[in-house]
């Protein structure tokens, strides 16, 4: 689940929340900023990078088939990338959101506790360490007032060539 807050046209704070299950079960909340710029009057791009906190209750991928003991871990985590708003409708209620960049995960486990906590593959691959990381949202957006004319076409600029002097 995600909250965003628009700080005005271009700038948002956003607080979110994940729950993993199977492989690598546990959560993660983060605080993310983004900047947007209208491309069309019903896209946005954005750029955005964020940072938070996550607990996994064990990382099963390969240490359980191994034999190696389990422990729970916390990790801290930061990312950036990019992504799009699609306004499916003209209110700009409705939206659907992509987004791609890296994350960082770095769990907390001490070298002379490596024994105990194992981290494996699977934490950065495809579960919520994951090193690449993809978004896809649906999004109900409430009090999108200040959005409906904040698109600006990008002017063109003039050439100081005058159309008499292109014929000749």
């Amino acid at each position: 689940m995600k909250l965003e807050q628009r700080i005005n046209e271009r700038n948002s704070l956003l607080v979110s929340g994940a729950g993993y299950w199977a492989l690598n079960p546990g959560y993660q909340f983060f605080a993310e900023y983004r900047n947007y710029r209208f491309i069309t009057p019903d896209i946005e791009r954005f750029f955005y990078g964020k940072a938070g906190y996550g607990h996994c209750q064990s990382s099963k991928g390969l240490g359980w088939r191994l034999g190696r003991p389990e422990i729970p871990f916390n990790y801290a985590l930061g990312g950036a990338g990019m992504g799009y708003h699609f306004y499916v409708n003209k209110a700009k209620t409705l939206i659907v959101d992509v987004a791609g960049g890296v994350k960082l995960t770095l769990p907390d486990v001490e070298e002379n506790d490596r024994s105990h906590k194992i981290v494996t593959p699977t934490f950065y691959i495809a579960g919520p360490g994951s090193i690449i990381d993809l978004n896809a949202h649906l999004v109900i957006q409430i009090g999108s007032e200040k959005l409906k004319n904040a698109y600006k076409p990008r002017k063109k600029i003039a050439t100081n060539q005058s159309e008499d002097e292109s014929t000749n």
